[in-house]
């Protein structure tokens, strides 16, 4: 419960201290106005501003962890010093940080990087499953089964862009496995963020299929046709009336549609790449704004005026706790 809640790596084990451990760290950076803010995108991540991280090495039961106060600063520091990211921040998260740029880490990742350094964890003895069987090695990711998870992937993807909320990636995911959870899916949409080398929130098909290859993940023929069709019916108003002006284009636009249609309705397993294909090229042809309307329609966009209010005590730090501690409540019920 703790790893899922926590969005952890559900393979490794944590005992009740550990909880308790995470817990009065949170408590600690939440008591800090500014040590806390959330991620811009849908993914219910929290992030430390890197000014105040040294505060949570004031916990008195992370330094109990560490050794000392000077071991629990100096892992802090180290930390950050490899994993702190330069973020240019909103004009409302300005109002948290108290600053328009900021560096932050992933306060779960930090957290993770401590239980695994901790002496406490590696003294907990953990007592096998009775009819718990031995992990099989992962098999290879087969050319056959990268091509399907990347089909997958782009069947999920409404503009063709490679741009997802975390919503909309748990979408693709949960097409193909309903019993993955929020928290699962959240990792494996920060594992597939960072496996591209250019950051950002542009994620390639590769990558998706790389990472949902590692976590088990499957695409077989019948769950991309049931995505496409779903994505495809989403898609039906965002046709651009600019591009099939001319019958030319007109003539294309209606030929790729019906094409597309033909094969969802088929769903022949031999012709899944050639229906992904389809409603690719239809979708970059004819749907969306031309580059050039893009670039206009953000000249025209009024820049935020900028406020000099602050809020001591933002609301999602609230929520935060909430969701952590109602965790632990469920799990003490199990």
């Amino acid at each position: 419960m703790f790893n899922r809640f926590c969005g952890m790596d559900d393979n490794k084990f944590y005992s009740e201290r550990d909880l308790y451990l995470y817990l009065k760290v949170l408590a600690k950076g939440m008591s800090k106005a500014g040590l806390f803010y959330p991620s811009e995108l849908d993914d219910g991540i929290s992030y430390v501003n890197c000014v105040w991280a040294e505060t949570l090495a004031e916990e008195p039961t992370l330094v109990e962890y560490l050794g000392s106060q000077a071991a629990a600063t100096d892992f802090i520091n180290q930390f950050v010093a490899t994993h702190a990211v330069a973020d240019k921040v909103s004009l409302e998260v300005k109002k948290i940080t108290k600053s328009q740029n900021v560096k932050r880490i992933d306060f779960d990742e930090l957290m993770e990087a401590i239980l695994e350094k901790g002496s406490i964890q590696s003294q907990v003895v953990m007592v096998p499953r009775k009819n718990k069987t031995k992990e099989k090695p992962k098999a290879p990711l087969t050319a056959e089964k990268r091509q399907a998870l990347e089909n997958l992937f782009t069947a999920g993807d409404a503009n063709q862009d490679g741009v997802l909320t975390f919503t909309e990636f748990r979408e693709i995911l949960s097409s193909a496995d309903a019993s993955i959870s929020q928290q699962a899916a959240l990792r494996i949409f920060r594992e597939t963020l960072l496996l591209e080398p250019e950051g950002g929130d542009k994620i390639s098909p590769l990558a998706f299929a790389t990472v949902a290859h590692d976590h088990n993940i499957a695409a077989p023929p019948s769950v991309i046709y049931n995505l496409l069709k779903k994505t495809y019916l989403q898609i039906q108003g965002d046709v651009n009336e600019n591009k099939v002006k001319d019958e030319a284009s007109k003539k294309e636009s209606d030929e790729l549609r019906m094409k597309l249609a033909t094969l969802i309705d088929e769903a022949k397993e031999g012709k899944t790449d050639e229906a992904v294909q389809t409603f690719k090229t239809y979708v970059l042809k004819f749907c969306g704004a031309d580059q050039g309307e893009a670039e206009a329609e953000a000249e025209e966009e009024p820049p935020e005026e900028e406020t000099d209010d602050e809020e001591d005590e933002p609301e999602h730090q609230e929520q935060h706790e909430i969701s952590i501690l109602e965790g632990e409540e469920t799990d003490d019920a199990e």
